[in-house]
């Protein structure tokens, strides 16, 4: 009987093991950070996206030797629909979040605070003064001879 246990790891086996586990930890705190800046659903968008950019790198690295075009087409028709889906959901999502971007801008348009207001009243009647403070005061130096 074959067991892992039983075999004897190589050091480029070792390698390819650890940068996997590496790679899969660094997808799942992206994929962490995604879920808590997004939402659910984005997050279940991304991870198809990453699914099928697998299968379409994996039809194009590793090609299938007995595979029927029938089977062919229906695999490239398959990634393509769900891939336009994606871009859809993306195009669609960044409409509506641009929308609710722009109606907050409006509505802090629209709002007047009236303590904003009273001040801008206030200033447009103090004269300014320049003070050495303020940087804005440059002394002339007295130039000896």
């Amino acid at each position: 009987r074959n067991s892992i246990l039983q075999h004897k790891f190589q050091l480029k086996e070792v390698g390819l093991v650890i940068l996997t586990g590496f790679i899969s930890v660094s997808v799942n705190a992206c994929g962490f950070g995604l879920l808590g800046k997004t939402g659910p659903i984005t997050y279940q968008v991304v991870g198809h996206a990453k699914s099928i950019l697998i299968f379409i790198f994996g039809q194009i690295f590793v090609p299938p030797v007995a595979e029927k075009m029938e089977q062919m087409v229906k695999k490239f028709v398959g990634l393509t629909v769900a891939m336009m889906g994606m871009i859809l959901y993306t195009v669609l999502k960044l409409k509506e979040d641009e929308k609710k971007r722009m109606s907050k801008v409006e509505e802090l348009k629209d709002d007047e605070n009236p303590l904003v207001t009273e001040m801008n009243e206030e200033e447009e009647n103090v004269p300014v003064e320049a003070s050495k403070d303020d940087g804005l005061v440059v002394e002339e130096e007295e130039v000896i001879e």
